[in-house]
């Protein structure tokens, strides 16, 4: 027969279990449970988020239930965990189904991007070539019209030497007759002054020669 400690002891003990289940299912009530129904978890890793939260959970029943027995609060916790069983596996298999299907749409969407981007470089080449061949085509057009100006600047740089050649040449004429008409000038200039010298001495020659006979005439005279 159970002795009346034992017996207290015994409705004591699930007292305190019945407390601590029921503040586990509270809380569950209104962090996990709220979480679920906003649908938290459901989602790729929502597997994780929930197990962080369960740990949460425990962490936060233990610090406020610390002053019952901790092998009666372990003893709730690991019942409390057995019903949870159904829910954590849930939870697990949507978060691997989730996980797949996002795997499957991120290879889907990794291959059209991948496509699209192969579009886009194949689209740069193209203009890249394109523009390629623009600009040698413009080269090319660009050289021809620059060989063009050349010989056209040639062309006339010798036009303009042939024609300042032809001037020099006039020019040089020029001169050469100017200074032939100069020195001719100076010549008949020269003749003059000689023909006038010539003259001049002449004329004083004959004036000498008649000052002598008036003064022999003179001197005839007297004697």
């Amino acid at each position: 027969m159970q002795t009346l400690y034992e017996h207290f002891e015994k409705h004591n003990s699930g007292l305190l279990y019945e407390k601590c289940i029921n503040t586990l299912h509270k809380m569950h009530e209104k962090t996990v449970k709220a979480n679920i129904k906003v649908g938290k978890y459901a989602t790729s890793g929502g597997h994780d988020v929930y197990d962080r939260d369960i740990r949460f959970l425990y962490d936060e029943y233990n610090e406020e239930l610390n002053i019952i027995d901790i092998a009666e609060r372990k003893r709730a916790q690991h019942d409390f965990e057995r019903q949870m069983a159904h829910e954590n596996k849930q939870i697990m298999t949507e978060d691997k189904r989730l996980t797949e299907k996002e795997s499957k749409e991120l290879v889907t969407t990794k291959l059209d991007t991948m496509k699209q981007e192969l579009i886009q470089s194949q689209e740069k080449e193209r203009i890249k070539l394109e523009a390629k061949l623009i600009e040698h085509h413009r080269l090319y057009e660009e050289r021809i019209e620059n060989a063009r100006k050349e010989e056209k600047e040639r062309e006339r740089i010798r036009d303009e030497e042939h024609d300042a050649k032809i001037k020099r040449i006039k020019d040089d004429y020029k001169q050469h007759e100017q200074e032939r008409k100069r020195l001719e000038e100076a010549r008949r200039f020269a003749e003059q002054e000689r023909m006038k010298a010539e003259n001049l001495a002449a004329e004083n020659w004959m004036l000498r020669t008649r000052l002598k006979e008036s003064e022999q005439g003179r001197n005839c005279n007297i004697s």
